[in-house]
């Protein structure tokens, strides 16, 4: 029998975006869900890939729109260095993932 996964893609790009009808930011939503699958693909035994999506446009966006606005959580030069964004968000992915 083939093995199964699950291949969770969010937006990088979406870091700076309201979603006026769920009333939060659709990074966050995606944390929410990413941390739905998570639970029942380890119920399942089902191995979980992260590929985080649109680095492109999240490059582009970062110059003119601080993630800090958006998540004052972050520190350091995650803020403005397109590298160390990717790995704040990585991680803050990770951690739903291990949490």
């Amino acid at each position: 029998m083939p093995r199964q996964g699950l291949i969770f893609v969010p937006s990088l790009a979406d870091y700076d975006h309201f979603d006026d009808a769920a009333a939060a930011n659709r990074m966050d939503l995606a944390l929410a869900a990413f941390e739905d699958l998570v639970r029942v693909s380890v119920e399942r035994d089902v191995p979980t890939i992260l590929l985080l999506n649109k680095k492109d446009v999240f490059e582009e966006k970062l110059a003119r729109s601080p993630i800090r606005r958006f998540d004052p959580d972050i520190s350091g030069g995650a803020h403005a260095n397109v590298q160390a964004a990717c790995v704040y968000f990585r991680d803050r992915f990770n951690k739903v993932h291990e949490g």
